[in-house]
């Protein structure tokens, strides 16, 4: 492995014989990250296209036996997981009559639902008048180590753009070690090389860093900037820590963290919701497309003292991808709400994601 200034190590995952990685470390001889990134799933597994459309109406009433009234008609239909359509209700259960009376006409079947709409290009409805399906899609991924949570677009696809933001968790309660909390980018498809494995991400550190004008005092505050870190390849300018200006950052803060692509160069920016200030970094990846989005804890000997939590993440795809919106791999007691795909299969949205490092106390709800 490559030798870093600050001695950061890359947590690795294989896939078809490369490695894939995650951040860097600034504590000299620090444990390796306790989350586990888990085995890649290609192509990752199926995600629901939308979870909603309108409720199928109700079955008709049943008619009264002589001795009282037939039993309620039909169900209400379900909801179809696919283009936001909707299934009709099947027909409704016969009525019975009345205790001691004659036995009642069976009651009439319930109507067929009404057809829901199709979302034209954006988002299928999260729910109809019958309340919304429960965010339990979490549980469909398979889970593994802790603190991490990752998506993986094939490999004759890429990512164009992820936007989410990331809460300033409260500080850890010592100052040893070093925490880096992230959402990141790595590749798995065209042009691989010559640049190898390495990760986009914009970083929210807690410590140590061999990041470019980190901070003199690491303990002093959170402090972010955008980065690009590959320890693996040999390709001049594209090894070791890399990374624009950072900033320090206050407890409850608000991070936008934009990474685009135009061209062949990706743009990362971070901006502080709080305070409006905004720092970045720019890297031509000279082609070289990116294929997982991810979300990890990683920790040096430092443990975060809360969930560390995203919200309003979306994902662009260049090519239609409707099964890419599932993760294909989240830590064991990691969350997030049901992921909804456009119409088009291109985009993906989650609204929240929330990391738990191994033996930390959640402190929030699912």
């Amino acid at each position: 492995m490559l030798e870093l200034k600050s001695s950061r190590v890359l947590r690795a995952v294989t896939l078809a014989g490369s490695l894939f990685a995650a951040a860097c470390s600034g504590s000299s001889g620090g444990d390796e990250p306790s989350g586990s990134a888990g085995a890649l799933a290609g192509g990752g597994s199926s995600a629901l296209a939308g979870t909603a459309g309108q409720l199928a109406t109700q079955g008709g009433m049943g008619g009264g036996g002589q001795g009282g009234a037939g039993a309620l008609g039909g169900g209400a239909g379900g909801f179809v997981n696919s283009g936001g359509s909707l299934a009709g209700a099947g027909a409704g259960a016969a009525g019975s009559g009345a205790g001691g009376g004659t036995s009642g006409n069976g009651g009439a079947g319930g109507n067929g639902g009404n057809g829901g709409a199709s979302a034209n290009g954006g988002f299928a409805g999260t729910g109809g008048s019958g309340g919304s399906e429960p965010n339990n899609d979490y549980l469909k991924t398979h889970s593994s180590g802790y603190g991490y949570v990752q998506l993986a677009a094939a490999s004759d696809n890429q990512i164009l753009s992820l936007t989410t933001t990331l809460s300033v968790p409260a500080k850890p309660s010592t100052k040893t070690g070093t925490l880096f909390l992230w959402p990141g980018l790595q590749p798995g498809g065209a042009n691989y090389q010559p640049i190898d494995n390495g990760v986009l991400q914009p970083v929210l550190t807690w410590g140590p860093t061999c990041a470019p004008n980190a901070p003199n005092t690491p303990y002093g505050s959170w402090w972010v900037s955008a980065q690009y870190v590959n320890t693996y390849g040999m390709y001049p300018g594209y090894t070791d820590c890399h990374g624009g200006d950072g900033m320090n950052v206050n407890v409850g803060d608000e991070l936008l963290m934009v990474m685009k692509l135009s061209g062949t160069i990706w743009h990362q920016a971070v901006t502080d919701g709080a305070t409006q200030k905004t720092v970045s970094y720019d890297l031509d990846m000279l082609g070289q497309a990116q294929n997982y989005a991810e979300f990890d804890i990683e920790i040096y000997s430092e443990d975060p003292a809360s969930d560390v939590i995203f919200t309003n993440t979306e994902i662009v795809l260049e090519k239609s991808q409707p099964k890419f919106c599932q993760p294909t791999t989240r830590g064991i007691n990691d969350f997030f709400t049901n992921p909804r795909m456009s119409a088009d299969g291109k985009t993906c949205a989650i609204d929240r994601i929330v990391l738990r490092a191994k033996g930390v106390p959640a402190t929030s709800p699912n």
